[in-house]
């Protein structure tokens, strides 16, 4: 029963969250892109908010070389951005994965006010934006969340992977602190996990 109800909240999280399947095509970021990515938010204000996604993605991502952000900005003053960003009272999710959202219209969605969806955020703010953040940016250079079923054809916790888009093969078995797998109940940690860092490098 336990097993049931985590796919079922790990097939529904996959649902809400906006993400796309692993079938979905993608491409990789070249690396002269990925290593001078321009990122521009298309919707103003919120500049606290926004400090703390450059910081939480400088941390997670910048600091283990994984990509380089030369440049955040206005999207209006960026017409050469890479990455858009736009914030929405609406679920976090990406319109594609890895390079496939290059100069892409509201390429990434963000929630900074949590009015209408997760609500529960309101009383953690900043915990939720850093969390989801680190996240959607793991779809951003291309990880994505997979449920691998078993031999036998059932699917639990145990059997989430993450793999990179464009190569379904390229899997490696997630630890349970993932920021990918919606199974962990603190997916929204804001840290990579071991595994998230090794497929990464290897993107």
């Amino acid at each position: 029963m336990l097993k049931k109800l985590c796919f079922f909240v790990s097939a529904l999280a996959l649902y809400v969250s906006g993400t796309v399947s692993t079938s979905a095509s993608a491409m990789a970021w070249p690396e002269g892109i990925r290593m001078n990515l321009k990122v521009c938010w298309a919707t103003s204000d919120f500049l606290e908010e926004k400090q703390w996604v450059i910081e939480a993605v400088e941390r997670e991502y910048g600091s283990r070389g994984l990509l380089r952000i030369t440049s955040w900005g206005d999207c209006e003053t960026m017409p050469d951005a890479n990455l858009r960003i736009t914030i929405a009272d609406q679920n976090a999710h990406t319109k594609g994965v890895g390079g496939a959202l290059d100069q892409v219209e509201h390429g990434l969605v963000l929630n900074f006010t949590f009015k209408n969806w997760s609500r529960s955020c309101k009383s953690k703010l900043r915990e939720c934006i850093d969390g989801i953040s680190v996240h959607e940016f793991g779809h951003v250079l291309g990880l994505a969340d997979t449920v691998i079923p078993s031999a036998d054809g059932s699917t639990s916790c145990e059997g989430i992977q993450i793999a990179e888009h464009n190569d379904a093969t390229a899997v490696v078995p997630t630890s349970f602190d993932s920021v990918m797998n919606y199974c962990n109940p603190v997916w929204r940690s804001g840290r990579l996990a071991p595994s998230d860092v090794e497929l990464l490098t290897r993107l």
